[in-house]
């Protein structure tokens, strides 16, 4: 079978077989009353709220902002309101931390189902 594709032309990113192999990397700003943190990782993500990895002493019941970031999508700001916080993890000064999305506008709540769907693609 002849391939209609000359040799000098590039797959397109999405064909390429080891675009898949990974799951995407995701970062959060997550801002609190009087605490910051620029780089949290995001842990977990589902539509009703996500879980983070950081170095901050979030406690639960208090909101925070996150800005869900990741190297192919928009930034996505969410509101959400600090569910549980799971002790800190062997000798680092890591912990998880796990949100509920309380507040997001159309356009961000837009933006955050498209980062959903594009993991579902990605991991399923």
């Amino acid at each position: 079978m002849a391939s209609h594709m000359k040799e000098s032309e590039a797959k397109r990113t999405h064909r390429d077989i080891n675009r898949y192999h990974c799951p995407p990397f995701f970062e959060a700003r997550v801002c609190g009353a009087t605490l910051i943190e620029e780089q949290a990782k995001v842990e977990d993500i589902s539509i009703r709220g996500l879980s983070i990895r950081t170095c901050c002493e979030f406690s639960p019941g208090s909101d925070v902002e996150i800005e869900l970031k990741s190297n192919y999508l928009h930034p996505v700001k969410l509101q959400a309101r600090v569910r549980w916080v799971a002790p800190v993890e062997g000798s680092g000064s890591s912990r998880l931390v796990g949100c509920s999305i309380r507040k997001v506008g159309v356009i961000e709540w837009f933006r955050y189902m498209r980062v959903l769907s594009h993991l579902k693609k990605e991991l399923w």
